[in-house]
This record gives C-alpha cells, sequence and structure tokens, in this order.
C-alpha cells in the first residue's frame, strides 16, 4: 500500500482540505516533505483560542513575525476562549504572564511593526496598543496579528465569558482615523460571535454582544452570532436600539446575517434590519428550551413564534433580499420527544412574500408558508410566495415529527412504564400523520407555482416517520412532469449517531431535468451549502438527546 507521501500531489491536498488543525500539525511533524505540503494547509485557519494546550499568542506573533510569508496564509482567525475548556484568566482581559524573554521580544516586535507601518514617531493609539501588549492583555495580541494578516477572510471570536470585551476592543483599534489614514483599513469579510464548532448553544447568557462595534467592522458583508438577551445587544446597560452619531450607516454594506438558535429573533430583526439595507441573506435560528423559562413571567412570550411580526421586519429589506431561511425548535430538553409540549399556542401569523421580487430561495417550516401550525388536513391554504421564486427548501420543524429518534422500547414492558409505552405509540402515529400532511401540501406547492426550478424536502431524523417510498415516487413524477429538480435531504446526526455530524447532511437528487440520464445521485455536505446556506439547524434538540445517551444505538438504522 502506497504511503501518504507516495500519492498524487492532487489527492493529498484534497485530503488535507479536509483535516483538522491538530491532525495537520501532526502530519507537519512526519518529515519534511510532508511539512512543505501541509504548510499552506496549517497556517489557512489559525485556531488562537486560550487553552491549555495551545501556544501563547506572544509565541504566535514572535514565530509568524520569523516567517512573514504564513502570515499571508491566514485567511481564518478563532480567537477567545476555547469553547472545550474553560480557562481562567488573571484579571478580566489579561492573559498569565510570560517569560521575561518572550515578552521583551513581543514588545521589541510590537515597535518595530507599528513603526514601519506609522513612522518613526508613534500616535496615541499606537501608543495604548504597546501599552496593552505590555500589560498582557489578549486584545491587544490579537489586534496585532490581525494587522499583519494582511489575508484575513474570517474572524471567529469566542468571549462565552464576557472576560475579553473583544469586539469593542477590535473596534477602538481598527477603526481610528490614524490607521485608517496611514494603512490600508484591515478588512475582514466575515465575522461570527459565540457560534460553537460543536453546534451546542452557549451556556452563558450574560454575555454581551457590542453591536454597533462589530457591524462597523471595516469590510465586514457577513456577521453571524449568538445572543441570549436583546439587552445585550450593546456594551452599555441600554439595549442597542440606534447607532450612535459617530457610526456612520452608510458605511454599512452586510449582506448576510446568520443569527444561531435564539428564541429573540423579532427582536434582534428589529435593532438590525433597519440599518442593513443591502442584506441579502438572512438566516434566522429560532430556539426555545420549554424547560428553562417560567411561560407565565412575560405574557408577550407566550407568542413568541410571531411569523407576522417577521414579516414585518422583512419588508425593511424587502428590495434587496434573496434568500431566507428560517429553522424552529421549540422543545424541552429533559423530556423524551413523545413527551414534548404542544406550541401550537405559542406561534401565530404566516409569511406574506408578494412584494419581495428580487427573493429567489426559500428553506421554511411548512407553517411559515401556510399559517397552519396544526397541520391539520381539512384546512385549506393559500401561499403567498414570492413572485420570483426558483429554489424551495422545506422543513418539517413544528411537526410532531420533528424531535423524534430511536428509543429502546424495551425499557417500556415494566408496568411503571405504561403511560410512557402510549405516549410513545401515539407520538408516532401523529408523526406520520404530519408526513401525510407535509407530503400533500409539497405536492401542491410544486403544482401551483409557477416558475420553481428546484424544491429540496428535509426529512425527520427517524426513519420510520419519513416519507415513503410510495410518496417520493409521486413527488418524484410531478417534478420531473414539470421539469423541477427535486433533492431530498437526510441529516446525518441521529443516522450516524455521531454528535459531530450535527451539521452533516446527505441529499439525493430524485430528479435533475439538466441530466440525460435519471439515475439517483447522492452527495453528502457538511457546514454550508455553495450559496453560504448554513447546515446543522434546527439540531440542538437532538445534539441534547445524544449527549444524554437517549438515542438507542442498536436500532436497525442505516
Amino acid at each position: 500500500m502506497a504511503g501518504f507521501s507516495d500519492l498524487p500531489l492532487e489527492l493529498v491536498e484534497f485530503i488535507l482540505s479536509y483535516c483538522s488543525q491538530p491532525e495537520l500539525y501532526a502530519l507537519s511533524i512526519m518529515s519534511k516533505s510532508l511539512f512543505n505540503i501541509t504548510g499552506p494547509f496549517l497556517y489557512k485557519n489559525v485556531d488562537l483560542c486560550i487553552r491549555s494546550k495551545a501556544p501563547p499568542v506572544d509565541r504566535f506573533i514572535i514565530n509568524m513575525t520569523d516567517q512573514r510569508r504564513l502570515l499571508n496564509r491566514i485567511t481564518t482567525l478563532r480567537i477567545g476562549q476555547s469553547s472545550f475548556e474553560r480557562i481562567a484568566i488573571d484579571g478580566r482581559q489579561r492573559l498569565a504572564p510570560s517569560t521575561p524573554e518572550n515578552q521583551t521580544t513581543v514588545l521589541n516586535l510590537a515597535c518595530k511593526i507599528l513603526g514601519a507601518m506609522f513612522g518613526p514617531i508613534l500616535s496615541q493609539q499606537s501608543k495604548n496598543l504597546i501599552d496593552d501588549i505590555y500589560s498582557r492583555n489578549y486584545g491587544g495580541f490579537v489586534t496585532l496579528i490581525i494587522l499583519l494578516s494582511r489575508n484575513l477572510r474570517r474572524l471567529e471570536i469566542m468571549d462565552q465569558g464576557c472576560n475579553l470585551i473583544l469586539p469593542q476592543y477590535l473596534y477602538y483599534h481598527l477603526n481610528t482615523m490614524d490607521i485608517r489614514q496611514r494603512i490600508p483599513s484591515p478588512s475582514i469579510p466575515e465575522m461570527s460571535f459565540n457560534v460553537d464548532h460543536t453546534g451546542v448553544q452557549s451556556l452563558n447568557r450574560d454575555c454581551r454582544f457590542d453591536l454597533a462595534s462589530v457591524l462597523t467592522t471595516p469590510g465586514l458583508t457577513t456577521l453571524e452570532f449568538y445572543v441570549y438577551n436583546i439587552t445585550r445587544l450593546s456594551a452599555s446597560e441600554m439595549p442597542f436600539t440606534r447607532f450612535s452619531p459617530t457610526i456612520g450607516l452608510a458605511a454599512l454594506n452586510i449582506t448576510t446575517i446568520i443569527l444561531r438558535h435564539t428564541r429573540l429573533i423579532t427582536g434582534i430583526l428589529t435593532c438590525i434590519l433597519p440599518h442593513t439595507r443591502a442584506l441579502r441573506t438572512l438566516v434566522c435560528e429560532y430556539f426555545y428550551d420549554w424547560g428553562s423559562h417560567d411561560w407565565t413571567r412575560n405574557v408577550s412570550e407566550k407568542r413568541w413564534i410571531n411569523v407576522s411580526a417577521l414579516n414585518d421586519n422583512l419588508h425593511f429589506v424587502k428590495s434587496s433580499l434573496q434568500i431566507l431561511v428560517a429553522s424552529v425548535e421549540c422543545c424541552d430538553l429533559t423530556r423524551p420527544f413523545f413527551q414534548q409540549p404542544d406550541i401550537l399556542a405559542q406561534s401565530t401569523g404566516k409569511l406574506d412574500l408578494v412584494d419581495f421580487e428580487k427573493l429567489h430561495t426559500l428553506e421554511l417550516p411548512f407553517p411559515f408558508i401556510t399559517g397552519d401550525f396544526q397541520f391539520s388536513h381539512r384546512n385549506a391554504f393559500e401561499s403567498k410566495l414570492p413572485p420570483n421564486l426558483r429554489h424551495l427548501l422545506l422543513r418539517p420543524d413544528m411537526s410532531r415529527a420533528q424531535f423524534t429518534y430511536p428509543v429502546d422500547t424495551t425499557l417500556f414492558l415494566l408496568e411503571t412504564h405504561l403511560t410512557a409505552w402510549t405516549k410513545h405509540a401515539e407520538a408516532s402515529v401523529v408523526a406520520n400523520t404530519d408526513t401525510t400532511y407535509m407530503f400533500r401540501v409539497t405536492l401542491s406547492l410544486v403544482a401551483n407555482t409557477p416558475g420553481l426550478e428546484s424544491v429540496t424536502i428535509w426529512q425527520p431524523a427517524q426513519r420510520s416517520v419519513g416519507w415513503s417510498q410510495a410518496q417520493l415516487e409521486d413527488l418524484t413524477t410531478l417534478c420531473k412532469d414539470n421539469r423541477i429538480a427535486c433533492v431530498v435531504a437526510y441529516p446525518q446526526l441521529i443516522r450516524t449517531l455521531k454528535a459531530e455530524n450535527w451539521n452533516l447532511v446527505k441529499e439525493c437528487v430524485l430528479v435533475d431535468p439538466n441530466r440525460s440520464i435519471g439515475n439517483l445521485t447522492e452527495k453528502r455536505l457538511r457546514g454550508r451549502r455553495e450559496n453560504g446556506i448554513p447546515l446543522g439547524l434546527g439540531a440542538q434538540y437532538h445534539l441534547h438527546a445524544i449527549r444524554q445517551g437517549a438515542v438507542d444505538a442498536w436500532s436497525d438504522y442505516p
């Protein structure tokens, strides 16, 4: 069998593109030839989150200044506190003391770098940056790295404990007149805040997100973030409702906003959308853990899935919006899927998108289109889809098939568990009923939506409540007759029983009008689609079920 270093270079580079940073590092120290191959990939995505088994950020700066070409390879930088390991920080923002040699070296480098950028006479901002580095301020080190990384495309901030105040810190140093006048301002097109790579929602509910500072990051076009409370959208105690006079609205060019697993979509959009009139892609991941809140505390929260309010907010970006994605999870993480609460009383409204002429892609739960949260076969519906809709993706969210997963039913044989057995059987029946409803609505939408080019059907997590083969064949026939591409999406989290597959999806193309051969094709996608739509939405409940061992690993589940 050929060794790794003996494989063709193209194949090796393809394999390396799927490796994580620790795996790339392990390969780079095996041989000089592998180091030369893995080097560009190793420094493409750099993780400088604070944790015990990571090189200190000052040591990284020293190493990189000796090899400046490696800095030009950095396209993604992850900073802040590690989500996997909580490390205590000495003081609010400061790192642990370093060796005197490292401290002196990094200070000399900072003075040399800033002197080369701004001249021998340093400005007050440059002096402040040097003072921050001298005092071991993590934000100071990160700012210096960003100034040196001219090809940086994405900045990921993990500040769950709010100890680092990174957004405000970066804004202070990167938006000063001194930097903008003397050097090309560092451009960071993409930024994420408190979005965990494991897919799990942040447990910290007191963290503030200084939205105004982040929105004015030079060159920012894509923003992905999680915030628990609307009052945490600013650095001050006052909630963010408008920009301060020092922040110019004309400078905003946000084209993509992704709100991850949060319950206050409406309130956040009310703050943001009036200032982002160039928005083209909006992704809203509704998530509400029923078991962690007192529903009688706030009457307004009883209708927290307010689709009409979402529709009102969308009118701020009516002339620019092209892609709209929404997922919904309203669940009790402490209960099995057959004991989930009824969300009918918490849901209202439907989308009216007939005036959105540029909107061409929708990924939505069925009730957002039909207004029928009961999934009732007796209720007629009138869809108000955009006139130029080309791609429709339909999710099983809010149905009783959404949270199903395989369980060990032998546990129900005990007499004390007969009630659970009954509820499990009833939940399985109504889940299949909702699946039949989704099948019929899909046929109606495909047959009555002119100009539609593709339809994608998300399947529930459990195979037994998914679409039957006969239903898929009927949809295939209808799509062939109308020359519409037909795709079925299977989320792989429950199917593989691996938490790391929370954003892995298998897509089966049933119909492709552009192919002369009608054979079924399959592909697997992870992370994002080609158009930038994130995968793994609405996965909090099943991630929790897997971590708690509630899913039966011995079920017949391919």
